[in-house]
C-alpha cells in the first residue's frame, strides 16, 4: 500500500505539472509556482511520494540494506536536488515564494 500511495502521490503532482504547463525538471528553469494539491501542505510531494515508495520497496522486501537506498535518496534529495530547486525558485519568483516557503513546510 504504501508503495503505491507513494507512487500516486507523485504521479499526481506530475501530471498537475503537465496541467498547468510547468517545468517538471529539476535542473530547468521553474515556469510556475504551484501551490496546487499537496503542494498546499508540503513543498515537496513529488519527492516525498517517491520516498514512500521506496520505503514501501524496503518493508516489502524484509532487509535492511533496501533502507540504504531509502536513505542514499532522502540524502541526495535534501542536500542536492531541493536546495538546487530552491535557489531557482526564489531567485524567479522572489517574495511570492519567500511567503509560501513561510506557509509551508518541507516535510522532505
Amino acid at each position: 500500500m504504501l508503495v503505491l500511495a507513494g507512487l500516486a502521490m507523485a504521479q499526481w503532482h506530475a501530471r498537475l505539472f503537465k496541467r498547468i504547463g510547468t517545468n517538471i525538471n529539476t535542473f530547468g528553469e521553474p515556469g510556475t509556482l504551484t501551490t496546487a494539491g499537496l503542494f498546499a501542505h508540503t513543498r515537496n510531494p513529488m519527492y516525498l511520494g517517491m520516498l514512500l515508495a521506496l520505503a514501501g520497496v524496503a518493508l516489502a522486501l524484509g532487509t535492511l540494506s533496501p533502507w540504504l537506498l531509502v536513505l542514499q535518496f532522502f540524502v541526495l534529495a535534501q542536500c542536492w536536488y531541493i536546495p538546487l530547486e530552491e535557489r531557482k525558485l526564489a531567485a524567479r519568483f522572489g517574495r511570492q515564494y519567500a511567503d509560501y516557503c513561510r506557509d509551508v513546510r518541507r516535510w522532505i
